[in-house]
């Protein structure tokens, strides 16, 4: 039997890209490109003999062709597939692609494949079983060419009727990271998605690492109009050399703001003149690639240095610990360059205001409420919360430790080009929408102040929050006429509008 698996190994060891390149393109039987499926661990298969093994049984050509039947029971579990090369095929992608798993779907199919081919094995019964056992979760998963086409899966198997609206959700996540488009948005459509809670899970932690974790750690060097400065030392104020990639232009900018926060690993990225440590997603310029994260630098990546020459990086390397790291923002042209060794090479500053401008646009549907009365107004309207935990629960990189949320909940206040909807569902003791508006303000009034601590525990979000759209609305610039208010009627499923009276807010 030992044998007879070997001989199947080897032949499945002449997988070559021409097969990798139609198996995805085929779906993996999927019939949809880059959504592939493939058995569980646990799947469990019957296989019937359906006819003798013809074919040459003695001497160096042991070969011949069977017909089996299968029958497989367990689950069948769905994944896209998809490449983080900018400008890569995923069928040319080769060991950077990544597979996201998406969920599962209960299996059971049965199936017959005429004149399997076997190879180098003498066809005793029990050994011919042994070979249909150990191909089996290679033909389900259309690796194993020896079959006529990955295409019969599409009519033997019952896919999952919201796989597309997940794969779609999982596609938009990983476009985002890669290509720089909007992450929150991205993050916000995992929701509703139709994928199972651990997918959409991850997908929302490297969606949100993505989005913020992107610094250096103390003792990086900064290229200053005075010389190399520890990056912990910099100052708002202080002027970097940048770099216009538009123009080529290099100059002077002013630093704006300072940012840090703690991670517990970093990535050393190791070039021919010593070393640079970042966090992962931290993006540097490769003249061939682009701007590259961190993580995804390879050796024979070539970087930008301040002498317009060239940099090679050597390889990569992960360093594990927690430690404080620190970023800041470079007016107009949003480039830096830090000291690999002795030469400073290109870097992006991917300043919180970027953060903050992926979170908050011109013409949003904002939605503020308490969860998940909120996520549901939300669901209904096609509006967004920021109330995931990933990345709103994280600190937002502005030097207080606020978390996203806070910061992101003011800036949707502050702009009257944002549309604002309030679900005012599930206030204790709130009968009606008067009361509800009421005793959220009231309960939140003490918690504006200088510690937002208090509003960021105990499910005091929603209050602080409508305690400082009072505060928006007496001050400008929100319009209490341009808000939209909502509340499930008694006998109702859903919410619908209502109208509280204006209060009577004075200072």
């Amino acid at each position: 039997m030992e044998a007879a698996e070997a001989a199947v190994r080897a032949q499945q060891a002449d997988f070559d890209d021409q097969q990798e390149q139609q198996r995805t393109a085929e779906g993996s039987g999927t019939g949809k490109d880059g959504v592939v499926m493939k058995p569980s661990g646990d799947t469990l298969v019957d296989i019937d003999p359906k006819s003798d093994c013809v074919g040459t049984h003695t001497g160096s050509e042991i070969g011949c062709e069977i017909d089996l039947e299968f029958h497989l029971y367990g689950e069948m579990d769905f994944y896209t597939e998809s490449c983080p090369l900018p400008g890569v095929d995923r069928a040319k992608c080769g060991q950077a692609l990544q597979r996201d798993y998406l969920m599962s779907s209960p299996l059971d199919v049965r199936f017959r494949e005429n004149d399997v081919h076997v190879d180098g094995v003498a066809l005793t019964a029990s050994v011919l079983k042994a070979v249909a056992t150990a191909a089996v979760a290679d033909i389900v998963g259309c690796w194993n060419r020896k079959i006529s086409s990955c295409l019969w899966l599409v009519g033997s198997i019952v896919l999952p009727g919201v796989l597309w609206k997940a794969a779609e959700a999982a596609f938009a996540v990983r476009l985002a990271m890669r290509d720089g488009a909007r992450l929150s948005t991205a993050i916000w459509g995992l929701r509703g998605s139709g994928m199972s809670a651990s997918a959409a899970a991850r997908l929302e932690q490297l969606g949100a690492e993505a989005l913020m974790a992107k610094c250096f750690p103390p003792g990086t060097k900064v290229a200053t109009e005075d010389g190399p400065k520890p990056i912990e030392e910099i100052e708002v104020g202080d002027r970097v050399w940048s770099l216009d990639q538009a123009t080529g232009q290099q100059s002077l900018q002013r630093v704006l703001k300072l940012f840090h926060h703690t991670v517990d690993r970093l990535i050393r990225v190791r070039t021919a003149d010593g070393h640079i440590e970042a966090t992962d997603r931290h993006r540097f310029w490769a003249r061939e690639r682009g701007w590259v994260e961190a993580r995804d630098l390879r050796a024979g990546d070539t970087f930008e240095t301040q002498d317009g020459e060239s940099e090679k990086v050597l390889g990569t390397s992960l360093v594990e610990g927690e430690v404080q790291v620190f970023n800041f923002e470079v007016e107009q042209t949003h480039t830096y360059y830090v000291y690999a060794g002795s030469v400073p090479v290109l870097v992006h500053n991917d300043c919180a205001s970027a953060i903050l401008d992926d979170l908050v646009r011109d013409g949003d549907h904002i939605v503020l409420g308490i969860n998940p009365y909120s996520d549901n107004l939300a669901a209904q309207l096609g509006g967004r919360t920021f109330n995931a935990k990933k990345p709103f629960g994280d600190p937002h990189r502005s030097g207080d430790g606020r978390p996203v949320w806070m910061v992101a909940v003011e800036e949707a206040l502050e702009n009257p080009n944002v549309k604002l909807s309030i679900s005012l569902d599930g206030v204790p003791d709130a009968t009606n929408a008067d009361e509800a508006l009421a005793l959220l303000v009231e309960r939140g009034r003490p918690l504006i102040g200088a510690d937002w601590r208090p509003a960021a525990q105990g499910g005091n979000g929603t209050a602080w929050e409508m305690a400082t759209l009072r505060l928006k609305v007496l001050r400008g610039p929100r319009i209490w006429d341009d808000i939209e208010w909502y509340m499930t009627q008694k006998g109702e499923q859903v919410p619908s509008r209502v109208t509280p009276a204006k209060p009577d807010w004075a200072e």
